[in-house]
């Protein structure tokens, strides 16, 4: 539960669809429990890319020291992951998503990521990222020590392209 949620902040922080990290594995984790403050955990676990088509395993460790305050949501969190992705490369990744959305000719409407079947087509993984992307951080502030979020489906989604601007509104 801690490791999902130092993700989830993580990936707010990141503030980028191609750093998207997802749990591989908990390493270690101790917790201590203090009935009139709350719970901390320290941990460290290990992270993949979001993305399998990156191909590469084990992204790097991470610790993270979570402090769950007694049944209140937005667990207080700090996080440090090695492996970083260039930021240059990031940057680089996310402008190549940016162009590719603003030069999309038909407006892009979409009903269910993923399908019924939990296919998301290989042309709809960029939506899918950016969705996860923007709802990591209401994943993050809902999180309690005994509640976790995780984005199942997106319903809708609908794009605008509007002079110079891109804007992209998702339902889920």
């Amino acid at each position: 539960q801690a490791a999902r949620a130092a993700l989830h902040f993580f990936n707010f922080r990141a503030g980028s669809p191609s750093a998207l990290r997802v749990l591989a594995a908990v390493l270690e984790g101790r917790a201590t429990v203090n009935p009139k403050k709350g719970c901390q955990v320290d941990l460290v676990f290990t992270t993949d890319h979001y993305n399998p088509e990156v191909g590469e395993e084990h992204l790097g460790k991470c610790s993270a020291r979570v402090f769950f305050r007694n049944q209140k949501p937005r667990p207080a969190i700090n996080v440090t992951c090695t492996r970083l992705i260039e930021k240059n490369k990031r940057q680089e990744e996310d402008y190549l998503l940016y162009k590719h959305m603003k030069q999309l000719k038909t407006p892009l409407d979409v009903i269910s990521i993923p399908d019924s079947h939990g296919h998301i087509d290989p042309s709809l993984r960029p939506i899918w990222d950016l969705a996860f992307l923007g709802s990591s951080y209401v994943m993050w502030e809902k999180t309690t020590q005994f509640l976790h979020y995780y984005m199942a489906q997106i319903s809708s989604v609908n794009h605008w392209v509007r002079k110079k601007t891109l804007k992209i509104n998702f339902m889920s």
